[in-house]
């Protein structure tokens, strides 16, 4: 899908190269290089973007592949943003315990981990952007 995007999305020459290949220890994959009009001051590191989706994930599951996902960005030094799809919590179903009621909601467990690690993140649409360089330490 993210090779298969309109090419006239990005201006950024390093874009056809990069995207669809994995990041953070293989858990994402680039979006591309943001075209330099969005970001005229910024270098194309951090005009990358990845995406990692953790739809159909508990929470407790989720937040275990977001830590490896956001260390390892930082490891490999990801300068650009990464969006983390957790969907709108629209299938959600019943309020019944078999189906996981008692367990937190992917969308709530997520926030609730980035805002206790200090990561500066925005969420839109049941997708999170978050800068993975900032953030808390133990």
């Amino acid at each position: 899908a993210v090779r298969a995007r309109d090419v006239g999305w990005s201006d950024d020459p390093g874009d056809r190269s990069a995207r669809g290949k994995t990041a953070g220890a293989g858990l994402g994959v680039v979006l591309g290089i943001a075209s330099v009009s969005i970001g005229n001051e910024l270098s194309s590191e951090e005009r990358t973007e990845v995406m990692l989706d953790l739809h159909g994930l508990h929470a407790n599951e989720a937040t275990e592949v977001l830590e490896e996902f956001l260390l390892s960005l930082e490891r490999e030094c990801f300068y650009g943003l990464a969006y983390v799809i957790v969907g709108e919590q629209k299938h959600t179903g019943t309020q019944d315990v078999a189906r996981g009621a008692s367990r937190a909601r992917l969308a709530t467990g997520v926030r609730e981990w980035i805002h206790r690690w200090g990561y500066p993140w925005s969420e839109r649409d049941g997708i999170i952007c978050v800068d993975p360089l900032t953030h808390a330490s133990e």
